[in-house]
């Protein structure tokens, strides 16, 4: 299965499921996959008989786990790492940009830039047996995306906290603390999910539409203007070689 083949699109009435069915049941996001999927919001968010936007994995996969390590590790610090943090971004904003509710589904481990996508959605409903966590320190990747994205949608104290743990957060923890609006048994996720969308289909396009853009329009500047330190420190990070040796410990290729 290529990666061109990674995503399916679903519709039940007014609600459209991307549906991420990737060969890898942890469902690693390459930069081709991130730019794809970008792609697929910002013509889902263009159809007009499209009314709310679920995103959820396949049976038996992982939401995404973040990052493809198989990707990264051959990354050397240079212009690659601006594309791949230039992907991270321009993803998010096409997220926070669909100015219809969107809904992520969560299920499995969602780590690094899994995480980030499920906070620029409007709602987050997670399966019990769900985990959530954003290592990238642990990695020796730059949180700067990461910890922007943290703060603005959950506040300060627990931004640091889930960057300087790197531990996963549980599905009951992310309800408490507010990554999750809603958990549920892994077997009604999907349906939950569905059924969550097809209600907030119903609200007001117009009304719906001038509240996000506007509530979301400061977030996607936020994005936009830290871009440049972004790079500088993904770039400063992988050239020193570190994360790469890391990302290969946890492959088994080192």
């Amino acid at each position: 299965m290529s990666d061109a083949e990674t995503f399916r699109c679903e519709r039940s009435g007014p609600v459209a499921t991307v549906v991420f069915t990737g060969p890898h049941h942890a469902n690693a996001l390459s930069r081709r996959r991130m730019r794809e999927l970008r792609a697929l919001l910002v013509r889902l968010a263009a159809d007009a008989t499209v009314h709310a936007v679920v995103l959820r994995a396949d049976r038996e996969h992982s939401f995404t786990v973040g990052g493809d390590f198989h990707e990264m590790q051959f990354f050397v610090g240079g212009a690659e790492v601006d594309a791949w943090s230039d992907d991270i971004a321009d993803l998010c904003v096409a997220a926070l940009e669909v100015t219809k509710p969107t809904v992520a589904a969560l299920d499995g481990h969602v780590a690094g830039i899994g995480v980030m996508l499920a906070l620029t959605c409007d709602y987050r409903v997670g399966s019990e047996s769900c985990s959530l966590s954003m290592p990238h320190l642990q990695l020796g990747i730059a949180g700067v995306y990461a910890g922007y994205v943290l703060e603005q949608a959950l506040g300060r104290s627990l931004m640091q906290e889930m960057l300087m743990s790197g531990e996963p957060w549980s599905s009951e923890d992310a309800l408490s603390d507010g990554l999750l609006q809603r958990v549920v048994p892994d077997k009604d996720l999907a349906a939950t999910a569905l059924k969550l969308a097809e209600r907030f289909a119903g609200y007001d396009a117009e009304a719906f539409r001038a509240t996000k853009r506007q509530l979301n329009l400061p977030f996607v500047r936020g994005l936009r203007k830290v871009g440049h330190a972004a790079r500088a420190a993904h770039r400063a990070g992988f050239a020193t070689g570190r994360p790469q040796r890391r990302m290969r410990l946890i492959l088994g290729e080192d």
